[in-house]
């Protein structure tokens, strides 16, 4: 039985090779164009649409293998001239496999594959991968050895690679913390700090004994993409100021940068970030030129949509439908009527501020007066995206609604556009919601009022340090010994690249020891 799947999962992906249309269009897709991305899912779900279920079931399975998952995979297929996959007793060319990965999106090995793909372009260019997007891979790996999560990729990592500092090799006398901090020492030393986007909250490190700074290997974090609308590629650089990272006795980080900012008022809610926004007086609001619900909905999907930064203002309609995931409107609720009564009060009062403060903002708020009677049917959220085409109406914003969901023909009906609304409600942002704030919360910062997102550990009190060669921000907390540990990366709405060069023109450059 298993052979005959692997038949006609390898059959499909065969199809899927041979299909010209399909393969150009992927091609362009990797430009991250939003039309080409668009197009590129409109053609696979075409096909997909019209696939037997019979060859999709066995293809989910054949992608859903172990091997997919081994670390040591990484090194195997990327560093091999030739491959060939067997499977059972079927073989296929590898590159048919890593070419079909261009154009699978359900199943987790496609990823890898992708992945892989593109790492194998690089050394037959003559480049080697950097750590960075090495360990992006190696996080979607599994090894028995926690060790190996290093050692499985030294062979196609750039700062592994022998010089005049030496050789890294294994060393399976080493223990775990030791194999994790002298990489990450290495690291450092090459004055990139780029691995503290890696760095999972505390108290989900299975690897006891780590410095605060240094990544949990087995548990890389997802990171955050910071400084507003601009996606930081290049790690900081401090002008007038050459870079000077080391690792003292394995434990301590130091590093150069200056203080930007502290941490205020804290939410670990959808309903406090709603709170904490409308008691703001206006002195107090120093966003630009945007408004508080702009600056909230940018805030919540770290204003980027498919790979547009920044976001399409379109995207704002949807804030009602975030504000819904985010209070879980659509959950069971309680049993105690009072409870209920209570929350939609606090519920109700916190949209009525807002509409007192910002009114020209209504069709962007969520209505207060469905709430109850829709959430008792658990439709809050789908009625909220039927309601997005009039309330962009009522907004001006039916044009820029119609490039989002690239629906251009002017007789299409509000009821197909809320179907499509829906579509991309559920396809797109609800789950970036869900990856961008797992496990996190929100702040203002207080000598600059601004909201931003980081590790759900921050408290008031917390630093936001600019750290030179530092890819985002960070949140260090003060010790009582003069260093700081390591809180967390973080967003910044608002905050550009720009502004930090400027900022640091005019700060003292501090020594700062990270334990």
């Amino acid at each position: 039985m298993e052979d005959q799947q692997s038949k006609i999962a390898l059959g499909l992906i065969v199809k899927l090779c041979e299909n010209e249309e399909l393969r150009v269009a992927a091609n362009r897709a990797n430009s991250l164009s939003t039309d080409r991305v668009w197009e590129f899912r409109r053609i696979f779900h075409g096909i997909i649409n019209n696939t037997p279920t019979e060859q999709i079931t066995a293809l989910k399975l054949f992608m859903s293998r172990a091997w997919f998952s081994r670390v040591w995979i990484l090194q195997e297929a990327v560093l091999a001239p030739n491959i060939v996959a067997q499977c059972s007793s079927q073989l296929l060319d590898f590159e048919a496999l890593l070419k079909t990965a261009m154009d699978i999106r359900f199943a987790d090995a496609a990823g890898m594959l992708r992945a892989l793909a593109s790492t194998k372009r690089k050394l037959e260019e003559g480049k080697m991968p950097v750590f960075d997007d090495v360990m992006a891979l190696a996080s979607k790996s599994q090894s028995t050895d926690p060790r190996d999560k290093i050692y499985g990729v030294l062979a196609i990592t750039a700062e592994f690679q022998p010089d005049s500092e030496g050789s890294f090799y294994p060393d399976y006398t080493s223990q775990v913390p030791d194999v994790f901090v002298k990489a990450t020492s290495r690291i450092a030393n090459r004055q990139n700090l780029g691995f503290l986007r890696l760095v999972c909250p505390e108290h989900q490190k299975s690897t006891k004994g780590l410095p605060s700074w240094c990544p949990d290997y087995t548990r890389i974090g997802t990171g955050l993409v910071a400084l507003g609308s601009k996606k930081i590629r290049d790690a900081v650089t401090l002008e007038g100021h050459q870079s000077d990272i080391k690792v003292v006795g394995d434990r301590l980080l130091v590093v150069h940068g200056f203080c930007y900012d502290a941490v205020d008022k804290v939410a670990h809610d959808m309903k406090g970030l709603l709170g904490l926004t409308s008691n703001m007086s206006g002195d107090q609001w120093m966003s630009g030129k945007r408004g508080r619900i702009e600056t909230l909905w940018r805030t919540l999907i770290q204003d980027e949509f498919y790979n547009i930064k920044p976001a399409p203002k379109a995207v704002g309609l949807f804030f009602s439908t975030m504000v819904a995931v985010g209070l879980g409107f659509d959950k069971t609720m309680p049993e105690d009527q009072g409870a209920i009564d209570q929350e939609l009060s606090e519920w109700s009062s916190i949209i009525s501020n807002l509409l007192i403060l910002e009114p020209e903002s209504r069709p962007l708020l969520p209505n207060v007066e469905w709430v109850n009677e829709r959430r008792q049917e658990h439709l809050y959220t789908i009625h909220e995206c039927s309601s997005i085409p009039q309330r962009a109406h009522d907004a001006g914003l039916m044009k820029e609604l119609r490039q989002l969901l690239r629906s251009a023909l002017a007789n299409t009906s509000d009821k197909d556009l809320a179907m499509q609304v829906l579509m991309m409600f559920q396809n797109g942002i609800a789950q970036k919601l869900i990856n961008v704030h797992s496990d996190t919360c929100f702040f203002t910062t207080k000598l600059v009022q601004r909201c931003s997102v980081g590790d759900s550990s921050a408290q008031t009190g917390d630093q936001v340090w600019i750290l030179q060669g530092a890819w985002t921000p960070v949140l260090l907390r003060p010790l009582e010994n003069g260093n700081y540990a390591f809180v967390g990366v973080l967003y910044i709405q608002d905050m550009t690249n720009d502004e930090i060069k400027d900022v640091s023109r005019k700060q003292e450059i501090q020594r700062v020891s990270i334990e």
